[in-house]
């Protein structure tokens, strides 16, 4: 242990050893010098009893320290400080401990037999929670901490800064904080230590409202879109026979059969130019997010409103396929609310069938009797009847497949969700013709 204590008194240290705690009635007591033969907890206590007189000349000036309010008497253990109780750093050391609400018992470290450092067996007979030993020369601390319930122990160092305005008081209150911070939460907060007040010079900043981040991109969209389609119907000799062998035509009498007559091309057998209805569609969308801004998709549905069976055997196909691509334009349109445009290219397997009224004479002169019809033949045999001159319905059959693009809006609610609209302009293929499909439904997106 002597030769410890040379190294301890080389770098100027505190020992602080803390025990497990136990109740011991508040006070302040300083004792004497420790027999060195003490063997039992009475023999170490009776050893105690005794203080030390120091000569009035030699005792340093006593140091000033901040109010404190008297403790309570509490229950919460014993603080044991090795050294000499005129000494300004122990002095300091029992206003802070006692500060704390410890219990502080000052040992006189003057006699030979207490400069070896805190006495363990005295520390746990006197149910003490830890101890401060002051070393020679006012050069620092050496601390030991021993862990309540395990009993292990720490070791902490602490030297004295010179440069300090009161080195003494500054050492005395590393040394409590050391002591207070391994102690809690079984020393409460000192009696005298206030809440600082605010600065009312200076109120402090309020912090800055920081931006939610923005919502996840949806990866999917799945909708549902009603499709009215509008076909450019022009031609002439619509009603002749070669019209209608071609599957490009077909003209329905009144009674909803194809008419097959011998039409003049030069009284009638004509429809005017223009967009006609072409039926009714509805359909299942399905579009996949890739990147920021492009979308990969298909849609699939009926159409309604497609013409009768020609007698050819040609007959409306109602169903509805189609690949689309689209890009949509802004930052980030697939995270964001409110109008999203876009633009897009579309191709797949559609049929647009479209009508007209079409008037046709019979370029034979048939009976001039009222009622009269002319024959259709059929090499030799008679086909239709036709009175001279009728109208009919011509109905004209696009291709079963087609290409096209438009452009259109989404008006988003929330994230991928809302109404979109848009408008698609196709080329129906062999026998061709141009469609107009203005698109009307609502996305969800996910």
């Amino acid at each position: 242990m002597s030769s410890r204590d040379g190294r301890v008194a080389s770098r100027g240290r505190i020992v602080v050893a803390a025990l497990s705690a136990a109740a011991i009635p508040f006070g302040l007591l300083t004792l004497g010098p420790i027999a060195a033969n003490a063997q039992t907890a009475a023999g170490s206590a009776s050893a105690l009893t005794a203080s030390t007189t120091v000569p009035a000349a030699s005792t340093p000036a006593p140091v000033a320290t901040p109010p404190i309010s008297a403790p309570k008497p509490l229950t919460r253990g014993t603080v044991l400080v090795f050294g000499s109780p005129q000494d300004r750093v122990v002095q300091r050391l029992r206003s802070e401990l006692v500060g704390l609400g410890l219990q502080v018992i000052i040992v006189d470290s003057a006699a030979p037999d207490a400069s070896t450092g805190p006495d363990a067996s005295l520390a746990r007979s006197m149910d003490a929670v830890g101890a401060v030993r002051m070393l020679p020369a006012g050069g620092g601390v050496e601390v030991w901490v021993m862990e309540q319930g395990t009993g292990r122990t720490l070791e902490h160092d602490m030297v004295s800064d010179a440069k300090a305005p009161d080195p003494d008081a500054a050492i005395a209150l590393r040394a409590v904080e050391l002591l207070r911070a391994r102690l809690l939460p079984t020393v409460p907060k000192r009696v005298h230590e206030e809440e600082p007040e605010p600065d009312r010079a200076r109120p402090e900043r309020e912090p800055r409202p920081t931006a939610p981040p923005p919502p996840q991109p949806v990866q999917n969209l799945l909708g549902l879109h009603v499709v009215p389609d509008f076909s450019l119907y022009s031609g002439t000799d619509v009603c002749g026979q070669e019209s209608q062998r071609s599957g490009k035509y077909g003209c329905f009498r009144d009674d909803d059969k194809q008419y097959h007559g011998n039409p003049t091309p030069v009284a009638g057998n004509e429809a005017p130019s223009g967009f006609r209805w072409a039926g009714l569609r509805v359909l299942l969308s399905y579009d996949r997010v890739l990147g920021s801004n492009i979308a990969l998709g298909a849609r699939a549905g009926l159409a309604f409103g497609g013409g009768p069976k020609f007698d050819d055997g040609g007959s409306f196909r109602p169903f509805h396929l189609e690949a689309r691509a689209s890009y949509w334009f802004g930052d980030r349109p697939f995270s964001s609310t409110g109008l999203m445009p876009f633009i897009f290219v579309a191709g797949g397997m559609a049929q647009f069938d479209s009508k007209s009224e079409v008037p046709v004479r019979e370029s034979e002169q048939c009976s001039t009797y009222p009622g009269a019809l002319c024959p259709v033949y059929a090499g030799s045999d008679i086909v239709q009847y036709n009175p001279q001159g009728q109208t009919v319905t011509g109905w004209h059959r696009s291709g079963r497949t087609f290409v096209g693009g438009g452009l259109g809006a989404m008006y988003a609610i929330s994230v991928g969700n809302g109404p979109v609209a848009s408008l698609k302009v196709s080329q129906a293929m062999s026998p061709s013709t141009t469609v107009l499909s203005p698109e009307l439904g609502w996305v969800i997106g996910f």
